[in-house]
């Protein structure tokens, strides 16, 4: 944690400034120390140069579930070439969606951006920073953040453990806030909202990429959904439009893009001729956008959606912080050095190459 992070840190209880006590540093990172609320009352520890915060009281229960659900997830319930594959799709959406990021900011100072679920190994986080951003990845899992050592060193970016629903930063740090796939494991995409709103800069940008279910509820049609819920993930089944309302609330001038699913003929035969239908009339450009929305809407797939910061929205939600520190010291050990050891750097790898083959092919374009 380098010291200019501490500018924006605050008492996620009451937003009041942090004291910096017993800090022990490492060159120009504090590694250990404490971050202390003199109006709360509250201790907050830095780690292994990673602050570390808390949970909301009152979801206290599903933030915990969430994390166990998470770690078994990564852990246990898929095989590592599982992620590895994953990691090829995840890592070019991420490569496109930066790129046109950096089309819409064009700005001459460098843009901080606040990675809110990062995730085990913090990738985006990683590939954000690798593009020149000042990054911040958020995330619940301790176990998720101290594993991502070797991925902070690749290329910095600051790393903090908190819920994501009560968000210990200052009002309008960012320039970007962007969430992937987490909307969907909370109960009250409101109070998520909420914080990312609060924590972006004016005129600053929210991002969000989420999957989306069909209207007619058919829940399976999300990858895994149920497998995950047997493991302990909380999954929410939002719409295209629940995801196009909440953001509504909170941003300006959206832009939406969306990815269909494409449904196993014999598992949904009903949805499976629904789609080729829609797909069939899709081929008309007049029609393209149009259909993929219906597609979205009766189909389900993901969505990209990337709005501009109201200046005001209808309720700024400061109540209900009360806040329980996490006890990093409950971490999973055996988990954090499989991620550190076996997963992480052949992920990490799949992101490396792809970044390459993007920037190869931004460079051989032949000059205008």
């Amino acid at each position: 944690m380098q010291s200019k992070l501490q500018e924006i840190l605050v008492c996620p209880r009451c937003l009041g400034k942090l004291e910096l006590r017993d800090e022990v540093f490492e060159k120009e990172e504090i590694m250990n120390g404490r971050l202390y609320c003199p109006g709360c009352e509250l201790d907050f520890v830095i780690e292994n140069g990673v602050a570390v915060f808390g949970i909301k009281a009152r979801n206290e229960g599903e933030r915990l579930r969430e994390r166990n659900g998470e770690n078994e997830w990564v852990f246990n319930a898929n095989e590592p070439q599982e992620h590895i594959d994953y990691a090829h799709k995840s890592s070019e959406d991420g490569e496109k969606l930066i790129r046109k990021l950096k089309d819409k900011t064009k700005k001459e100072r460098k843009l901080r951006v606040l990675d809110v679920g990062a995730g085990w190994g913090c990738f985006q986080s990683w590939q954000f920073a690798k593009h020149g951003f000042e990054v911040v990845a958020a995330e619940l899992c301790p176990e998720f953040i101290l594993a991502s050592d070797c991925v902070a060193k690749k290329v910095f970016f600051e790393r903090v453990v908190t819920d994501c629903t009560i968000l210990p930063f200052s009002d309008c740090s960012f320039d970007i806030v962007f969430c992937k796939e987490l909307i969907h494991h909370v109960g009250n995409p409101m109070d998520l909202l909420n914080e990312m709103w609060r924590v972006l800069s004016p005129n600053g940008l929210i991002v969000i990429r989420e999957p989306c279910t069909s209207i007619l509820q058919d829940k399976t049609t999300i990858a895994k959904a149920d497998y995950a819920s047997k493991v302990g993930i909380t999954h929410h089944y939002y719409t295209y439009r629940d995801y196009v309302s909440y953001i509504k609330g909170f941003t300006s001038d959206l832009e939406i893009e969306g990815e269909i699913t494409i449904i196993n003929p014999s598992r949904h035969p009903i949805l499976n001729i629904l789609q080729k239908h829609i797909l069939t009339i899709g081929k008309n450009p007049f029609l393209r956008s149009i259909i993929q929305k219906m597609h979205l809407i009766f189909i389900g797939g993901s969505v990209e959606l990337i709005g501009i910061k109201k200046r005001s929205i209808k309720e700024k939600n400061l109540i209900n912080r009360d806040v329980i520190p996490i006890d990093i010291r409950t971490s999973n050990t055996q988990q954090i050095e499989f991620y550190k050891s076996e997963l992480i750097p052949k992920v990490l790898k799949v992101f490396s190459e792809t970044y390459e083959k993007y920037k190869e092919a931004i460079h051989d374009k032949p000059c205008k």
